[in-house]
């Protein structure tokens, strides 16, 4: 499990890595008819159905299995996830520029999602009296214990090794020795190899020092994970000729490239005529 201390992931690409084509930049009309949906592969219809259902066939005790522990990208049941809502969602992300939407049925579950996603026990919530419903009694809770294997670096880790075709991936944290099965290294220097991308689990705070680490140590792009991001690491990193990602997540941009990412209702950016 990931500690407080530094949460490093490095890469290294393999000779050949294929790299996706840019897509297309498509109009608002063109998205709001078409974004987050495919043609239906046997028929060939254009419009999304609305699916009626509340479970789905696993193709093996394999498939559920990674399925349920969110190893790959599907439909597990209609409570969590249902292919109308997922191309709703990735449609109304298209629209609003966003990177992804997550759809909720009714307005004051909307607004308990926003709550509980920003604040943390302790927080005051100043809102203001024209919400939906008038909320004014919500008591958010979130867990920050970092040996919590629902811990971003940690799932993100665990998916990217399960698709770790085209690249090796290293773990760097101080205070372990394995994670994941994996060795884990106590620091950048100490990697096997000079890594083409280092991409930091940290507070936004700690990505200067490690943007430098990162430059002295030779690698080509600097990563800092969803929801970071320093104007002052940025600099450090550019002007030293690395490329700069911030506020991304990795396993995101990854299943973006794999093409199923719209099964979660993210924003892939994609629309297509092929079945």
């Amino acid at each position: 499990m990931w500690s407080e201390a530094r949460r490093v992931l490095c890469f290294i690409r393999r000779p050949g890595c294929v790299r996706s084509d840019d897509d297309r930049e498509w109009g608002f009309r063109t998205r709001a008819l078409h974004a987050g949906a495919r043609p239906d592969p046997t028929t060939g219809a254009r419009a999304v159905p609305i699916f009626q259902t509340s479970s789905y066939v696993f193709k093996d005790t394999a498939d559920a299995a990674d399925l349920f522990a969110l190893q790959k990208y599907g439909m597990i049941y209609s409570r969590l996830g249902n292919p109308t809502v997922s191309a709703f969602e990735e449609r109304m992300a298209s629209l609003d520029g966003a990177l992804g939407a997550v759809a909720a049925s009714s307005g004051h579950a909307a607004e308990f999602l926003a709550i509980a996603t920003l604040a943390e026990a302790g927080d005051h919530i100043v809102s203001s009296s024209h919400l939906y419903g008038a909320p004014s009694r919500c008591s958010p809770t979130r867990s920050d214990a970092s040996a919590n294997p629902s811990r971003a670096s940690n799932f993100v880790a665990t998916y990217l090794l399960s698709t770790a075709k085209a690249y090796t991936l290293y773990l760097v944290n101080p205070r372990e020795t394995e994670i994941l099965g994996q060795p884990v290294y106590p620091s950048l220097q100490d990697l096997p190899e000079v890594p083409d991308m280092v991409d930091v689990f940290r507070r936004s705070e700690d990505l200067p020092p490690i943007a430098q680490e990162a430059v002295k140590l030779g690698s080509k792009t600097f990563w800092a994970q969803l929801g970071l991001w320093s104007a002052e690491a940025a600099q450090i990193a550019s002007a030293a000729g690395l490329d700069v990602v911030m506020d991304r997540c990795t396993k995101i941009e990854h299943a973006r490239f794999a093409g199923g990412l719209h099964l979660a209702g993210f924003n892939t950016g994609v629309i297509t005529a092929r079945r």
